[in-house]
């Protein structure tokens, strides 16, 4: 059954006993019973425990208990090697003129700790808006009647207009109590390749910009805000009447999770709102601006249907058990980046399920499709050769042509004239095209951002639009190859953006029923750069919390996340040790306890180690009290938006026995 709601709309959640739960009621001073309350909780909650028996960090048994109770985490999580995100559901309540909506909720739940409350009215915020066009963020602003800002600045110019003197003139200006960013709202003029490209480069300069300004200019900016429109939307109708210009500021949430990291003490928060808003999703989106609690907690879905929290779930609760991934037996196969290591380990992969394929079906015609790997030289680097004879003398053995072929893939013409040459017989994409050029925020520049857009972001796009105008119905699949930089890295902002657009793409191919998946690859431990780091570089990395995997372990990670239907996946391995480790001590900044909800679905977080409860931390304690309330894991995880969008047709389809997966 649904669970019950409340009267201001949250869940009224029902309490269960983990196997780590004190089997008795606790009573604190107030007289209210706590039950059901997981015993890492009690430290948090009760005031003042009646002995050292009822404070769960009381002693060395205590501790004890804590430790065995993460013990099943340890065990699930160590072979784990895909990753899914997903949207849940999280009402929050509207906040108040005197800012103690998140304290009152708190009081409200059947627990009890001591809140830092706000003291009197907060003062009225200062606000500069780099707003939309479409008149989005003024709404916002004037829907928040309860807390208006005092004063609100908006730039009247457009994104290609600014430069970065004008940014910093507004930042010098004052001392900004939020600054809201809201160039992503807005869509190119049109989803001619050339309008889109413009504006995501427009876009993506002015916030990389304003990044570092934020971040130069000290105390200028005290919170910062993204906003954008459907660029998660999974929703095939409005795929199909606003076209693929709707995922164009997709880069937006890629680089907003690597300046959260590097701008460290300004909360970061990054709310995708509703193609055409209502008045709810308005006011929700105006009180997740001004509610300091939650500010930079999550990244937020804001839909007409209700409120969305993102969170990485292992993929394995996704999965579904249907046919496996089989290459084609006929047709093109074209893969980016020709001449790295990546596409000679995937030749060979190839070229091994190839081989699988003509035993399992030993009384058909040999697997006969033909591999070609693009790259502006077409010729084989020194560290690469060995690899490559492999290759060659594999597609030899299976009669299987393998060639090198020119093709500069940040040029439009150039991929146009080789799709149009292969048509309509290309059966796969792998887009493994991509180029480094990291460095820390302050020495960022928009030169380097706009190489790694070129063979990253304006490659797939190049392709994706081909494939529109030159009809290949046999299309079996189209794999981009992103990286886990997308959840952020200190130092690949520009990384992080670019390929967060793949995800983007990706999600807008299968809303309209096309093939894609992006993959959000890990540490390779046996092609790539790896291969020429010092041993001292990859014992460091392999001591990490995610350390190098083989390429057997990636194939196994990437074959279990193309079975889950959902678009984008994140294949990568963990230390469980180490990732408990980094995420067991308190939160010292907003951007570490946005790090630490993130994946607390398979790295829990102890609670707060004293009973008073900053306004930072009140968000985690709300959290751990609803996984521990919660009942039914599995109901859950099927309310998660891409379940409902992918993974949930994929398995009636599956149980049908009807269309095969769009891989």
């Amino acid at each position: 059954a649904p669970p019950k709601r409340r009267a201001d709309g949250l869940p009224q959640l029902q309490p269960k006993i983990p196997d780590y739960v004190l089997q008795k009621q606790v009573t604190s001073d107030g007289g209210r019973p706590l039950q059901g309350v997981g015993a890492g909780m009690l430290a948090a909650f009760v005031e003042a425990p009646r002995n050292a028996e009822d404070s769960y960090y009381s002693g060395a048994d205590a501790q004890k208990r804590y430790e065995t109770s993460v013990q099943a985490d340890f065990a699930k999580l160590a072979p784990e090697m895909c990753f899914v995100c997903d949207w849940f559901p999280e009402p929050w309540p509207r906040e108040t003129k005197d800012r103690t909506a998140t304290c009152r909720l708190l009081e409200s739940l059947p627990v009890k700790a001591e809140l830092d409350w706000p003291t009197g009215p907060k003062p009225r915020e200062q606000v500069l808006v780099f707003g939309d066009n479409a008149g989005l963020c003024r709404q916002f602003l004037e829907k928040a009647t309860e807390y208006r800002p005092s004063s609100v600045q908006y730039v009247d110019k457009q994104p290609w207009e600014i430069t970065p003197a004008d940014i910093k003139e507004l930042l010098q200006k004052q001392k900004w109590d939020l600054v809201v960013y809201g160039f992503g709202i807005d869509y190119p003029e049109s989803n001619a390749v050339d309008d889109i490209m413009a504006h995501l480069d427009a876009v993506s300069k002015v916030y990389l910009e304003l990044g570092k300004l934020v971040q130069s200019v000290r105390k200028s900016c005290k919170r910062l805000a993204c906003i954008t429109r459907e660029v998660f939307s999974e929703d095939g109708k409005k795929h199909r009447k606003v076209g693929v210009r709707m995922v164009t500021s997709s880069t937006l949430w890629g680089m907003s999770n690597s300046l959260r990291i590097e701008l460290e003490d300004i909360p970061l928060q990054y709310i995708d709102v509703d193609l055409k808003p209502d008045d709810d999703c308005v006011a929700q989106v105006a009180s997740d601006l001004a509610c300091v609690e939650t500010f930079g907690q999550n990244t937020l879905r804001i839909l007409n249907s209700g409120r969305y929290m993102m969170r990485k779930m292992r993929a394995r609760e996704y999965v579904v058990n249907g046919p496996e991934f089989e290459v084609p037996s006929k047709g093109v196969i074209a893969i980016t980046g020709g001449n790295g290591s990546l596409a000679q380990v995937f030749v060979k992969h190839l070229l091994d399920l190839a081989e699988r394929k003509n035993i399992d079906e030993c009384q058909r015609e040999g697997v006969q499709f033909q591999v070609k790997l693009l790259s502006r030289s077409a010729v084989i680097r020194d560290r690469e050769r060995s690899a490559w004879r492999a290759v060659v003398k594999k597609a030899a053995k299976l009669n299987i042509e393998v060639e090198h072929v020119k093709c500069d893939v940040t040029q439009q013409e150039s991929i146009d004239q080789f799709v149009a040459d292969c048509s309509p017989d290309l059966v796969g994409v792998i887009h493994t095209a991509g180029i480094l050029q990291d460095a820390m925020l302050q020495n960022q520049t928009w030169e380097k951002m706009d190489t790694t857009l070129g063979c990253k972001s304006r490659a797939a796009l190049y392709l994706h639009d081909a494939l529109e105008r030159h009809k290949n119905p046999g299309l079996r699949f189209f794999w981009s190859f992103s990286t886990n930089s997308v959840y952020g890295n200190s130092g690949q902002v520009n990384y992080a953006g670019a390929n967060c657009y793949l995800d983007g793409l990706s999600r807008h191919r299968r809303a309209l029923g096309k093939p894609a998946v992006a993959m959000q690859w890990g540490a390779w431990g046996e092609a790539g750069m790896a291969a020429a780091m010092s041993d001292a570089m990859k014992q460091g990395i392999a001591m990490s919390h995610m350390p190098f995997f083989s390429n057997q372990e990636g194939f196994a990670g990437m074959h279990e996340g193309i079975s889950t239907g959902v678009p984008s996946i994140c294949i990568e391995k963990i230390n469980p040790s180490v990732l408990f480790g980094m995420k067991a001590p308190p939160a010292d900044s907003v951007a570490q306890s946005y790090d630490r909800n993130f994946t607390s679905e398979f790295c829990p977080t102890p609670p707060p180690s004293t009973t008073r409860v900053k306004s930072k931390d009140m968000y985690e304690l709300y959290r751990m009290y609803r996984s521990l309330t919660s009942t039914d894991q599995d109901s859950e995880i099927k309310s998660g938006l891409s379940w409902k969008a992918h993974t949930e047709p994929l398995r009636r389809s599956v149980e049908a026995e009807q269309d095969e997966p769009l891989w």
